[in-house]
């Protein structure tokens, strides 16, 4: 009531400007929100650490400015950082810097891949010299199948089965065909662990056969010569190819 009076009797007060506005400083409230405006980045700083003792240069990297919904516009200073004198000036934006790292880190796994590859293949590259000094017979082969029944576990019976291998190379010896049957001696075993009194002189690598295998062979001719126990052949009458022994077995 007394304002109405005053402005009706033709008085106003006096006119006072309103305060500039101003845009919230780091840390203070934003307008119409309740979260706070982050610290300056670390992107305003100087990289000051790891000096090096050798005369440097700084070196700017720009880096494009961000704008976030109901944010002020943020301009972000470059980083300065400091190398060593390399005769060249490193000038890169963020853009840039983010695919060069990508780059590098890609080009680091597929280093550390093919080192691996290389690894591999000079292990599987060492020859087993027990091959070369075992048998008379010695060939590279793939297991080409297992029959039904032709390999179990007893322990109390010692036998040797027959395999159907197919020969890819023949490194001594003579054979009658590209198909190999060759009997192993109790084939549930790992090689290292096969020999006994019955069938000395047993050995390889092989830990259990699994058909499309190839195997490195050091064989003996005929079977009856060298293992006078039970025979399991799953091609009887199938086949009148000779039975070879196998001595050595490597697997590739």
């Amino acid at each position: 009531m007394l304002a109405r009076s005053v402005w009706s009797a033709g008085y106003a007060p006096p006119f006072t400007r309103p305060p500039e506005s101003k845009a919230p400083a780091y840390g203070a409230l934003c307008r119409n929100t309740t979260r706070r405006l982050p610290r300056k980045p670390l992107w305003h700083r100087d990289i000051r650490q790891n000096q090096h003792t050798l005369p440097c240069r700084t070196v700017s990297i720009p880096i494009k400015s961000r704008r976030r919904r109901g944010w002020p516009l943020q301009t972000l200073r470059a980083v300065r950082i400091r190398l060593p004198l390399c005769g060249t000036v490193l000038s890169l934006s963020h853009t840039k810097l983010s695919a060069l790292v990508t780059g590098l880190a890609l080009l680091l796994l597929g280093w550390c891949l093919c080192s691996c590859g290389r690894k591999s293949i000079d292990l599987t590259a060492v020859t087993d010299p027990h091959l070369a000094t075992n048998g008379t017979v010695e060939v590279t082969a793939r297991l080409v199948e297992i029959p039904e029944g032709a390999i179990f576990k007893r322990d109390l019976y010692d036998y040797a089965t027959i395999l159907k291998y197919q020969v890819l190379r023949v490194h001594r010896g003579k054979l009658d065909g590209d198909a190999l049957y060759v009997g192993q001696y109790n084939p549930w075993k790992p090689r290292a662990e096969a020999a006994d009194k019955r069938a000395p002189g047993i050995g390889g690598n092989v830990r259990q056969f699994q058909a499309g295998q190839v195997h490195h062979l050091a064989l003996e001719v005929p079977i009856e010569d060298y293992f006078m126990g039970g025979i399991v052949n799953k091609y009887f009458g199938k086949t009148t190819n000779t039975l070879y022994w196998a001595v050595w077995t490597v697997l590739e």
